[in-house]
């Protein structure tokens, strides 16, 4: 009778480890296919890493379309700035191109500023060591420019002055000494047929004075007029058209001949006057 029973606590534990082996099975088999099929089950996670890489390449994509515009903005704000700069390079390269700039006068027939008896301080009998040019028989004139200038000093500037109650805006001054006698030489192409320098002394803003400067002007090395500035006269200032057919080079010597007060001596015209009609 034992026997029997020990069969069936056998065939028991038997049964028991199979069906132990069987839901271990099972149970692997389904932990596998859940991981391997976690993406097709809506569980939250993987939406929200497709949800974050979406918004990721959404964001780079807005940012580096906000890069190429500003890019482009900054391009053609560029553009237009080099466009506007050279814009108002070109006009103003039209209007002055500093002290060297080369201004062409056209002389007309009737021009008080080219008639010689027009002419402030023009006195023909005074200074001339030959006659002077009637400057209304030429066409043209260029002003003198500072890259004409080979030695001395001349302050070239856009200072306005009043002669004798009048405004003039004078080309260059001259510094002048009561202890030494000063020179300034221009250098010329020999194209011009004659010249014109006006100089004066501008009017002191309260009192007189004695000054007198002393005035002489060379070409190669030749005297074409001597003559003094005064002040508080009709010599204060002075006009002087001089023949100059080719003439390469032209001195002006100045010096303070009487009084102590310290003036410039300014040119309100400087001109190269061609093209003899």
């Amino acid at each position: 009778m034992g026997k029997p029973q020990q069969k069936m606590t056998n065939n028991s534990v038997f049964l028991r480890t199979i069906s132990l082996i069987a839901v271990s099975l099972i149970g692997a088999i389904g932990g596998g296919y859940l991981v391997h099929n976690l993406n097709n089950f809506n569980l939250g996670v993987n939406q929200d890493v497709n949800k974050n890489n979406e918004q990721n390449t959404e964001t780079n994509t807005q940012t580096g379309n906000n890069n190429q515009q500003d890019a482009n903005k900054n391009n053609e704000q560029n553009t237009e700035t080099n466009t506007q700069t050279g814009n108002n390079n070109q006009r103003l390269g039209n209007i002055t191109a500093g002290d060297n700039a080369k201004i062409d006068i056209t002389i007309k027939p009737g021009d008080a500023n080219f008639q010689n008896e027009q002419l402030p301080g023009y006195f023909p009998s005074k200074g001339f060591e030959t006659s002077p040019p009637e400057l209304s028989k030429f066409e043209g004139a260029g002003r003198f420019t500072k890259d004409l200038l080979i030695r001395g000093e001349a302050l070239f500037s856009q200072y306005k002055v009043v002669i004798l109650g009048k405004r003039y805006l004078p080309i260059f001054s001259l510094d002048g000494s009561s202890n030494e006698v000063r020179r300034t030489t221009f250098e010329l192409n020999g194209k011009q047929q004659a010249i014109l320098l006006q100089f004066g002394l501008p009017d002191l803003t309260a009192g007189t004075t004695n000054l007198i400067y002393k005035v002489n002007i060379l070409a190669d090395g030749e005297q074409l007029w001597s003559g003094d500035v005064i002040y508080g006269t009709s010599q204060q200032i002075l006009s002087v058209p001089l023949k100059a057919a080719g003439v390469t080079t032209l001195v002006i010597e100045y010096s303070i001949t009487q009084g102590n007060y310290n003036m410039d001596l300014f040119f309100t015209r400087a001109e190269l006057i061609y093209g003899q009609l």
